[in-house]
């Protein structure tokens, strides 16, 4: 496919379903699908569509802007905001009825009733618990407070949910969690508050377990093919590819430096090509010197640092390279879950870092 970039993303929307699929397939609660941070930089409304259109009724986006983005597009689907969302943005959301909004602090919730009013209870709510992450969430301590002010402004608090800090590696820690939350939501039962929606479970733990299920699991980084697990799940799959092309092929000699620090002299005669890509594009520049890419099937090692806007690869065991011959810089043989091993990053982070400028070429069901 043509693309005017030099370079771009491709995106396999049938490999976003199979991925949803699979998850599905595993449980018998329903999967929430979280599309923050752009979902994971794959763009938010084209993956929520497809999502959609193959069963998901639930999103989960990080901030208020993520959920109208989706209602400009037409997602009629439930809505999960998880963060903060500023007091003045709150009369807006009366009239939108599939928004919901995360209570996770008395503080928070004491702002936004000292706001609204008496339409604080026009607004759909699920509370968010501490369970031991220790991020956002309502403390134990604070249980008590929250139930009277549940009761006092008639609320509507349609679910709960907490988040596991360790579901990949921790089993111990993960069912004191489980037992952290449902000790918490036998609190508010005691006390007559009742939740239609209880989730927990992220990516990680809808594939390693069965008992933190729920009504929902809260899947994002297994539907964009990125391993939450240390051990490879095949069923997973890779469903971005980073393309670009060689801008330039020359020859180096034994000794001559290669790129900015003088900190890589050729250790022997060698041919390079040059990438037009780098940090400006979410490239890492941890990849410096560590990075591969795919060229004609063959892996070439990154050399010297990743700049603004090239990287340099070493091509000495390919014929007849020429200027715009196609380059894979992410996918393939070298994913995004091997680079983050490379770097010991998650992978998460390298998919969320690649630019929005960066086009996007979506293929499969579009």
């Amino acid at each position: 496919m043509g693309n005017s970039k030099n370079s771009y993303l491709e995106i396999d929307l049938d490999k976003v379903v199979e991925n949803y699929n699979y998850i599905k397939g595993l449980t018998n609660s329903k999967v929430m699908a979280v599309v923050k941070a752009n979902a994971y930089g794959l763009g938010i409304v084209e993956i929520a569509k497809v999502l959609k259109k193959a069963g998901a009724d639930f999103f989960g986006v990080a901030f208020y802007e993520e959920a109208i983005k989706l209602i400009k597009s037409g997602i009629k689907e439930k809505i999960l905001i998880f963060n903060y969302i500023k007091k003045e943005y709150l009369n807006k959301l009366i009239n939108i009825n599939n928004i919901i909004i995360t209570i996770y602090s008395i503080e928070q919730l004491n702002g936004y009733i000292d706001y609204m009013g008496d339409n604080i209870n026009k607004l759909k709510i699920h509370l968010k618990v501490n369970t031991g992450l220790d991020r956002l969430g309502i403390r134990e301590e604070d249980l008590n407070i929250a139930i009277k002010l549940i009761k006092k402004y008639n609320l509507k608090i349609e679910g709960i949910y907490s988040h596991f800090a360790n579901a990949s590696g921790n089993e111990g820690y993960t069912r004191f969690q489980d037992n952290n939350f449902n000790k918490i939501i036998k609190k508010f039962e005691e006390n007559n508050i009742l939740f239609r929606v209880k989730h927990i479970s992220n990516s990680a733990a809808t594939l390693l377990y069965r008992k933190f299920d729920y009504d929902y699991v809260r899947v994002g980084m297994a539907i964009y093919g990125l391993q939450p697990l240390e051990e490879y799940n095949n069923n997973i799959k890779e469903v971005l590819t980073l393309k670009s092309i060689i801008s330039g092929v020359f020859n180096v000699k034994k000794g001559e430096n290669i790129g900015y620090g003088l900190k890589t002299a050729a250790l022997k005669n060698m041919k390079i090509a040059i990438i037009p890509i780098g940090y400006s594009d979410g490239y890492l520049f941890q990849l410096s010197s560590k990075g591969l890419v795919e060229i004609n099937g063959i892996e070439c090692n990154i050399v010297g640092e990743v700049c603004m806007d090239q990287i340099i690869v070493d091509v000495s065991k390919i014929e007849n390279l020429k200027i715009e011959d196609e380059v894979i810089v992410i996918g393939g043989k070298i994913g995004i879950n091997r680079l983050a091993k490379i770097v010991d990053t998650i992978p998460d982070e390298i998919l969320c870092k690649l630019s929005n400028s960066l086009e996007k070429n979506y293929i499969g069901d579009v």
